[in-house]
Formats: C-alpha cells, structure tokens, sequence
C-alpha cells in the first residue's frame, strides 16, 4: 500500500514484526403551509453542518404559549447562554481534537466508519455525556497499550482499540451541539466545532516529528495519554448531560453520571426542581445501531451522502499520498514535510468556519423569502418542523454548486503541479482542495432523525468509501502516475454531479414523503402506547 499517512502511509506498515520502527503520525487526512401543532418529540433532524438542529414546530410567539405544566418541553430553545454554549464548544472540540493524530493505517478508517454505529445510537439513548466518558476510558487503555508496546501485534492490536475509543468523539460532539442550538446558530456552532477539532489535522504531523525527532515514538501514545486525561478531567468535571430526552431545555435537575462535578459544587445554573426527573426506559442496543442504518434507504439521504463522500475521499487519497510524495519528489526532511500539512490543516479550519457562517446566512436569507410569500408574520416561529414546502434542500445546497467546479479543477491540476516540481504550487492547491472538501462535507450531512446515530451514518458511508480510496491510490499513483491519477478522479467527480442535481430537484419531494411516513409512524406509536 505505499508509503503514505493514514492508510497506505503509515510507517508501522513496515514494521518488523519482532521489533516496530517509528510510526508516523499523519493528518486524517435543504399556497401556505399548514402549521404543524406543537409536538415533544423531533420529528426530523439533519445530518447538516455535521448535525443540523430539527426545527421546531411552527408555534405563535405570544403569552398563551407559555408552559402550564413543570415539564420541561424537549423542543424548547436551549436556556444554556452564548458563552456557555461557547465553553462547551471547547470542552467538545478538545475531544474531538484527539480523533484526528493517530489514524494512519487504511483498517483504522474503516473502524472509524464502523465504531460509531455503536457509540452514537448509545449516545442518542443514554446520553452524550455518559457515552463519552465510557469512549474516552477505552481511548486512555489503548494510549497506555500503545505506550508499552515493543512489537507489532501489540501495537496493531491497542491501535485497533485505540480507534474503536476515539472515533466516536466527532458525532457525540456533534449531537451535543444539536441539543443545545438553534436552527439560527447551528451552521456556525458546526463550523467552528470542525475548525478547532482540526487544528489536530494541522498540528499533529508536527507534533509527532518533533516528539519522534527528539524522544522515542512511544512518546507520541504518552503524550496523547495525558492530553487525553486532563480532557476526560474536564469532561467529568463541567461538562452536563445534553440529551434532550434527560436535560429538557437545561432546566431539568440533572442527577448522577449526567451532572458534573461542578454542579454539585455551585448549583446547577436554569434549573427548575419542579420538573420530574426523566424516565429511563430499557433498550435494545442491537436495534439501536441497526436503526441508523435504515437511514440509507432513504432516497435523498442516500444522494447526500454519495456525492459528499466523494470529496472527502478524494481528499483523503490527496493526504495519504503526500508524505511520500513530499519526500521522494521534493526531498523533505520529517519535520518539513508535517510543517507542509499545515497547508493542508489551514484551509480545513478556514473552510469549516466560512462553511458555517454561509450556511447560517443562506437559511436566514431562504426563511426570509419563505415568510414573504407565505405571508407568515415574524411573531411566528419556524422552529422544529419546517412546513414540508420549506425549501431545505437548496438552502443547504445552493453553496456546493458553486465550490463543485473550484474542487474539479483544483484536482485536475494537482497532479500535474507535482510533475512539475512546484511546492508552492501543490501547497496552494492542497489548500484549495481542504477548503472545498470540508464544505462538500458540511453539506452532505441531510439524514433525518437522532443527531449522533445521524453523523455517525455520515461517518460509515465517508470513512468506508475513503478507506477503500486510500487503500488504492498509490497503486494507480505507481501505475499511471500523479497527473493522470488525480486527473481522473477529478473526473470522477465530474461525473457525479447528477446526483447533486437529483437532490436539488427532488430532494423536497422525497423529505415530504419521508416527512409523512414518519408522522404516521410516530402516531401508530402513540396509539400503541395508549393501548398499553
């Protein structure tokens, strides 16, 4: 498989397998409507901005909708203020942020895309912030594995397990962020969670060499142990519970694994002890994690997803040639070329936060339009059940047409500026590339329903699809070479932007429907229920 980062680069490929060398660290690579009666449960989410917030139910701003019963509504906007919501981010970002130095070996991508699956329905049941301190104990066992390890089955076994504990991070996080924004502010929370768990993709290489350059590589897996403690410190000690179906709106009085230390110190802050504490029901943990599955016959989720992993692994095939690439063509020493990642590292953060604040704007701009012609007054909400006419899809997907054809061409070009010799020109269009392709996959993420299990769906079609990518591309890079192999995947791209006009087109008709199905199924449930 090569000699490239996070698949077929990794070093400890090479490995003896009675004494392992070195390995290196590498970056990972939307007439007038009916309005809906207010309803406790989200009806749809999106996969969106990672993890779109459901909107609420179309309900009128005035005095008589205030509660009559001490329930907290699980769809009422979240009471966290701004700047807690902010120190949240970071709490979330800094977990995040240790998913994205260590997967390096194509089988690592794939347990990626598959370890979620698990994580996030569980996470979507129990709770975000339970989920993360069980992933975060697995994550420090394998550090300490990795740490002691002086051959290579030790260490492809605790790498393994190493991932199966981090690679959940990212849709727990994001569900989080579900749980406590806003429709209005969900793009640019998303955008700025993926902008800082990316400074991992950014720092990381560098990070490796110099520890590897001056210590042994078991300081790299040390010196993730003791990041990753003081996060899960952090985690324990403020973090809250999310989870709409336990936390409400933030007012309902958090007990056990799902209140933080700090709150048993200074009081939790929005509470109302007036609101019962939430019924924990049992559950079927494999039917947890084949639900999300389910997503995908979803027709235009299936589209969303197809086309969004196209980008990411191609992307993904751009970084894990490049180490090898940067050495052999360009003669970089270690440290060069993780200081070339940056490039690499710098347009995923500038694209995640433009990504957000553009999806932001593009909604307010639709909903505006939507209001006008409707004649829907600003008094009334659109919160979280858009009315089915809502034009979605092309809020969310009104940037991609335009980030599409830059993405082609900066493909078609790389190669050839490899051939060329040029570095400043290849660290340009990496740049370029990572800035497209984090957008690309901002606005793949159109799945409905529990905002984790939803990410994590996103999470196995990219990762299963990029993995195969990565396995593959200095197999064509060594038959073909670097223009005609980037060349054609370019082309590959090209040839797929049908399903983005299909989404557009009839990505409305086909929410509508699912829109209708899952009414009635919630409805059928109710009945049941009641006759129970």
């Amino acid at each position: 498989m090569g000699s490239t980062s996070q698949g077929t680069a990794s070093s400890t490929d090479r490995l003896p397998k009675d004494r392992p060398t070195e390995p290196e660290i590498q970056p990972e690579p939307a007439s007038a409507p009916q309005f809906p009666q207010l309803e406790t449960r989200r009806s749809s989410t999106t996969l969106g901005e990672t993890n779109e917030s459901s909107p609420e139910d179309m309900e009128e701003k005035t005095p008589s909708t205030s509660r009559t019963r001490h329930v907290a509504p699980k769809d009422a906007p979240h009471r966290f203020s701004k700047a807690a919501k902010k120190w949240m981010l970071v709490l979330l970002s800094a977990a995040a942020i240790l998913d994205q130095v260590h997967l390096s070996i194509t089988i690592f991508m794939y347990l990626q895309g598959i370890a979620p699956s698990f994580w996030a329905p569980l996470a979507d049941a129990r709770g975000r912030r339970v989920t993360f301190i069980g992933t975060f104990i697995v994550f420090l066992v394998a550090n300490v594995g990795l740490a002691t390890s002086n051959n290579y089955a030790s260490l492809m076994g605790w790498r393994a397990l190493q991932a199966i504990g981090s690679a959940a991070t990212i849709p727990i996080g994001s569900g989080a962020i579900n749980d406590i924004t806003s429709r209005a502010e969900i793009g640019g929370f998303i955008g700025l969670f993926s902008g800082m768990r990316q400074l991992g993709q950014a720092l990381g290489p560098v990070f490796g060499a110099l520890l590897t350059q001056w210590l042994r590589w078991h300081s790299i897996f040390w010196a993730l142990l003791i990041m990753g403690s003081i996060t899960l410190f952090a985690i324990v000690f403020f973090l809250p519970e999310t989870l709409r179906s336990i936390a409400g709106d933030g007012s309902v009085p958090l007990h056990g694994v799902h209140k933080p230390l700090w709150y048993s110190i200074k009081g939790q802050p929005y509470v109302d002890e007036s609101n019962p504490r939430p019924e924990v029901k049992p559950i079927n943990i494999l039917k947890l994690v084949l639900e999300p599955v389910k997503m995908l016959r979803e027709k235009d989720v299936l589209l969303n997803l197809l086309f969004g992993s196209a980008p990411y692994t191609i992307h993904s095939m751009v970084t894990a040639s490049s180490t090898a690439m940067l050495k052999d063509t360009f003669g970089l020493s270690q440290l060069q070329v993780a200081a070339a990642f940056l490039a690499n590292g710098a347009g995923i953060m500038l694209g995640s936060s433009v990504t957000g604040s553009v999806l932001d704007r593009l909604y307010k701009r639709y909903e505006a339009e939507y209001r006008r012609t409707h004649e829907i007054p600003d008094e009334v909400s659109l919160k979280t059940k858009l009315p089915k006419d809502f034009p979605l899809e092309h809020a969310r997907l009104l940037s991609t047409c335009f980030i599409t054809p830059v993405f082609i061409v900066t493909i078609c070009l790389y190669g050839y500026s490899i051939l060329l010799k040029s570095l400043p020109s290849v660290l340009v269009l990496h740049f370029i590339t990572s800035f497209c392709a984090i957008q690309h996959d901002h606005h793949a993420r159109h799945v409905p329903k529990a905002a984790a299990s939803a990410t994590a769906v996103n999470n196995l079609v990219r990762c299963l699809v990029g993995a195969t990518g990565v396995a593959v591309v200095q197999h064509a890079i060594d038959g073909i070479g670097y223009g005609p192999t980037f060349l054609l995947f370019g082309i590959i791209t090209a040839l797929m932007t049908p399903l983005l006009a299909l989404a557009w087109f009839y990505g409305p008709k086909w929410r509508a429907q699912r829109m209708d199905r899952e009414q009635a199924e919630e409805e059928q449930e109710q009945r049941t229920q009641s006759q129970c």
